[in-house]
């Protein structure tokens, strides 16, 4: 799900149809995707990612474990996949600003 979002929002933040146009649809490719293939990565891939998020959050929290849901150090828990992404998260983000500021020379 998370792979899904990140590629998603990649795509979206490059711009679909660039991306689809310049790195999909060329001449070396066979594939050849249609302006259906931007509301799918677009519109359902993202709504995918929110239900199905949802759905797993509210699952843990009500069944899988509803005792310790909350504690970021059960390994089953809702909180440690959450504190997990987003340590992910800062580390990614602080990589990309570093690459920038080398980038640009700052």
């Amino acid at each position: 799900m998370i792979s899904g979002a990140i590629i998603a929002f990649s795509v979206i933040k490059y711009g679909k149809t660039k991306f689809r146009e310049e790195l999909i649809n060329t001449s070396s490719n066979d594939l050849k995707l249609g302006k259906w293939w931007e509301t799918v990565i677009g519109v359902l891939v993202p709504l995918q990612v929110v239900i199905l998020l949802g759905w797993w959050i509210w699952r843990s929290a009500t069944e899988f474990a509803p005792e310790t849901w909350y504690n970021p150090f059960d390994p089953y828990s809702v909180a440690t996949c959450v504190v997990q992404w987003s340590i992910l998260a800062t580390l990614l983000w602080s990589i990309n600003r570093t690459l920038i500021w080398r980038t640009e020379g700052k």
